[in-house]
C-alpha cells in the first residue's frame, strides 16, 4: 500500500491528515490478516462506529504553514524523506509526546537503522532546500 491510500492531501495540498474511520472501514470491515491489533481494531472502532483517537506523529506549530503539494507534486519526494518507513512494521511507534512543548518528539527526527531520519523541524527543511539550492524568505513558512 501507499502512504496516499490512507493519507489523503486536502485540495490545496496543507495537511494529509488521520485517515476518518469510514477511509479505514472501506478496507477493514473484516480482517486482512491475522493480526490481534486489526481484529482488535475492527471490534473497538469499525463494528461500533466509533471514530479513532488517532495520536498525531506531525503537528507542525500554530505559526507554521506548510503545504505537502509543491513537495509531492512538483519536487517529487516520497512520504518517507520526512516521515521515515511508517509502514513498515504491523503497529506504529509509540507514540512519545515531549511534555514541554506538547508537541511528538518525531518533530526531532528518530533513530532508525543506519541513522537518523530526519524529522520536521526548521532545520531540517532548510537543510534540505539549501541541498537543492532553493532560497526563501521566513514569510514563506511563517505567517
Amino acid at each position: 500500500m501507499l502512504c496516499v491510500d490512507c493519507h489523503t492531501p486536502r485540495e490545496d495540498g496543507t495537511y494529509a491528515g488521520v485517515p476518518p474511520l469510514s477511509r479505514c472501514a472501506g478496507c477493514h470491515t473484516a480482517n486482512l490478516g491475522p493480526t490481534a491489533a486489526e481484529r482488535e481494531f475492527i471490534a473497538q472502532y469499525v463494528k461500533t462506529k466509533r471514530e479513532p483517537e488517532w495520536a498525531v506523529y506531525a503537528r507542525q506549530p500554530e505559526n507554521v504553514w506548510f503545504s505537502h503539494t509543491p513537495h509531492i507534486r512538483i519536487a517529487k519526494l516520497q512520504c518517507q524523506q520526512c516521515h521515515g518507513e511508517q509502514g513498515r512494521s504491523e503497529l506504529p511507534r509509540p507514540y512519545q509526546e515531549d511534555r514541554i512543548s506538547g508537541y511528538s518528539r518525531d518533530i526531532w527526527g528518530y533513530q532508525a537503522v543506519g541513522g537518523v531520519v530526519p524529522g520536521m523541524k526548521m532545520d531540517d527543511c532548510i537543510a534540505c532546500h539549501r541541498q537543492e539550492g532553493l532560497a526563501h524568505s521566513c514569510l514563506d513558512c511563517h505567517k
